[in-house]
Parts: structure tokens; sequence; C-alpha cells
């Protein structure tokens, strides 16, 4: 007994680690978003092409994320995270190397499958490990602390650098400051391990199958994937939007409205976290965030420099409180919960990221042939027509006592 509270302090850092490792992937994520215009004039990219070069992480994300729940059940947690990290660094690395579209849709397609590794094996360790009735408000806080820190300094730090330096010292800084993350995350990690799963690497055919067949986790992937996908795609577009549309407002204004939208989506997921645990039923919160966000793509192509950034700074306030309820849910509802919480999110995730990876090509597409109004109304058509999916997802709500804590050993 006498030696838990020494262990206590690694504990705490290897919570710690969870968020970093949040932190880590929305760099790598969202800072391509502040360099596409440079991209495009660099690498001689067309709006199709950069929409390829977008899709090439989440494609990468999408592609691996299904199967993550398997390799933690396998590997282990530790491993498992550090070698998503790793490679998701040197996909970072690799993109600074481009020299064509293609090649960094490559470096891209690479991060991806590194990000797609780790990503749902810390939001199924930190489920696993708090307690019911904060759960939501710490899955939201790890998602949307990723956003605020790590996309907003990104979004910012790219602003000032990529005039300066080019866009290969944005992408290739990030892949170093991520490979120096997963050292960190190991030596934490290993220190103090966080248990998920037992190894039965024997349980995954049985839960793969009954999985894939819920209508109720389906539902719940397909209600979202319009307004978080479509949302973040487009707004992948801002910095090349401004660049065609509005040459005057220039990269700064680009990066201090995208950083504070990112920003926005801590307290966002704090405001998400907390009305999920008011007693309402998940799905009716879920909805009106949605509704909201959907809505508001209908403004854009209209806006001026000052309402687009109200647009947007709303936009990250309602993303941050849609993302805390949509990944804290598998785990307050009893048939998605224990063992199958890491593989549900790994299916959320996956369809998502993939559907953001074809979405991305297909706004790339709209661009070039109907202009950048059309792109934006189809974003918001796509993400209004999604949400009513939800009424397929069983009730749930706080205080009912129906959603039992995870128990995952």
């Amino acid at each position: 007994m006498a030696s838990r509270p020494s262990r206590e302090p690694s504990r705490r850092l290897s919570f710690g680690t969870l968020y970093l490792g949040s932190i880590l992937y929305q760099v790598s994520l969202v800072g391509i978003a502040i360099v596409l215009p440079q991209i495009g004039s660099s690498l001689i990219a067309t709006p199709s092409q950069q929409g390829m070069i977008l899709a090439g992480f989440p494609l990468g994300f999408g592609s691996f994320a299904f199967l993550s729940g398997f390799w933690v059940r396998r590997y282990g947690p530790t491993r498992t995270i550090f070698s998503g990290l790793v490679v998701l660094g040197l996909g970072g690395v690799a993109s600074a190397a481009a020299f064509s579209p293609a090649t960094l849709f490559a470096a891209r397609l690479l991060g991806g499958l590194g990000a797609g590794t780790y990503f749902p094996v810390i939001i199924g360790l930190l489920a696993a490990n708090t307690p019911e009735h904060r759960r939501a408000t710490n899955v939201g806080l790890l998602v949307s602390l990723g956003l605020a820190i790590g996309g907003a300094a990104e979004i910012l730090g790219g602003a000032i650098v990529a005039p300066r330096f080019g866009w290969q010292v944005v992408l290739g800084g990030t892949g170093v400051v991520v490979l120096v993350g997963a050292f960190l995350t190991a030596s934490a990690l290993h220190r103090a391990p966080l248990s998920l799963a037992p190894l039965q690497p024997s349980l995954d055919p049985a839960l793969l199958g009954p999985t894939l067949r819920m209508v109720s986790v389906w539902a719940l992937t397909i209600a979202l994937l319009g307004v978080v996908n479509a949302g973040f795609t487009s707004i992948g577009f801002l910095a090349a939007y401004v660049s065609s549309q509005h040459p005057s407002w220039g990269i700064m204004y680009v990066g201090a409205v995208l950083a504070a939208a990112l920003a926005l989506t801590l307290p966002g997921g704090l405001l998400g976290g907390w009305a999920s645990e008011r007693g309402v039923d998940r799905r009716v919160v879920l909805t009106a965030f949605a509704v909201c966000s959907g809505v508001l793509f209908l403004l854009i192509p209209w806006a001026n420099e000052y309402s687009l950034a109200a647009i947007l700074a709303a936009l990250g306030l309602l993303m941050g409180a849609v993302l805390a309820v949509l990944f804290s849910m598998p785990s307050h509802i009893p048939e998605m919960g224990g063992v199958r919480v890491p593989i549900v999110v790994g299916v959320l995730d996956g369809t998502r990221i993939l559907f953001s990876a074809t979405f991305a090509l297909v706004f790339g597409v709209v661009v070039g042939l109907s202009g950048y109004s059309t792109a934006w109304t189809l974003t918001a058509i796509i993400g209004l027509g999604c949400i009513p999916a939800i009424a397929l997802v069983p009730p749930n709500r706080a205080g009912e006592g129906r959603a039992r804590p995870v128990s995952m050993g």
C-alpha cells in the first residue's frame, strides 16, 4: 500500500499523455489547411488535386481506425499508441520532402495510417478509466483540448511560419514534434500502464461480427457524418477560399479566424459534456447541436470578413459539443459498452474519416466545376440530410441507471 502514493504521479502523467496524443493528432490533421494555398502554387495543384491532398490523411486514418481495437487487444495500448505516433510523425517528415501532389498525398496517407492506429485507443483508455458520471465531460475534454490547443497553435503558427519559411517547414516541423511526443508517451505509459482490455485475440472474431451488425452503431455513425466531416473538410479549404475569393483579407486573417474557431472547441466540448449529463436524451442534444452547425454552412458564401469570423466561432463551439457527445455515447449505451468500446469508436471514427476523405475530393471537384458557393451549399445539405439517422440509436440519458460503467477487464 505504501507504493500507491508514489505511483499516483506516474499514473497522472500517463493520463496526460492521452491528451498529448489528441493534441498531436489534431496538429497533424489541421495544419494542412493554412498552407493549402501555398501548396497549390508550389506544386501547381488544381482544386481537385488539393482535395486529393486533403483526402490523404483521413483516408489513411479511416483505413486503420477500423482495426485499432483489434491491434490494441493483441499488442497492448502502449505499443499500439507508440507505433501509431511514430508513423504519424514519419508522415509529417515525409510531407516536407513531397515534390508533387501525388507524393504529398502519399505522405499524408502515411500520417493518417499512424493516427488511425492509436487515436481510438486513447479514447477507449480514457473511457475505461473514468467514472461513468464524468465520462462524457472527460472524453469531450480530450477531443476538444486537442483541437483547441494543438489545432489552434498549428494554424496560427503556420500562418506566421509558412510565408517566411515555406509550407515544408510547417508540415515537417510538425512531424518532428510528433516523433518527440511518441517517445515521451511511451516512457510515461511504460512507467504506469493504463488497462484497457485483456490481451485475448481469440475474442476478436466474436466481437467483430456482432458489432458490425448493430444498427445502432451505424445509425450513430451516419447521423453525424455530414456535419462533422463535411464541416472539417470544407474548413480545410477555407484558406484556399479566402485566397481565391477575398485575397485582400490576407493569410493572417485566416490563421486568426481558424485558430479562434479551434480554440472555442474546448468550451464547446465542456458544453457538450455538461448538456449530455443533464438528464436529456443524448440523441436530442446531438441533434440540436448538429442542426445548428449545418445551417451555419449555408451562410458562408454571403459572409463578409466579420460575419465569417462569427460563423466560424459558432461552428468551433458547436463542433466541440458534437464531438464530446458523439465519442462518449458508446460507453453510455449498454449494447456498445464494455470490451466493444474501442471497436465501436474505431467504426465511428473510421467511417466518418473515410467519408471526410471522399467529401474532400467531392468538394474540390465541385469548386472546380461550379465554384465555392455551390460547394458550401452542398456541405450544408449533406450535413442536415444525415442527421435523421439518429432516431435509430437507442435512447440514453444520464441518471437513468441504464448505462453501466465500462469494465474492460
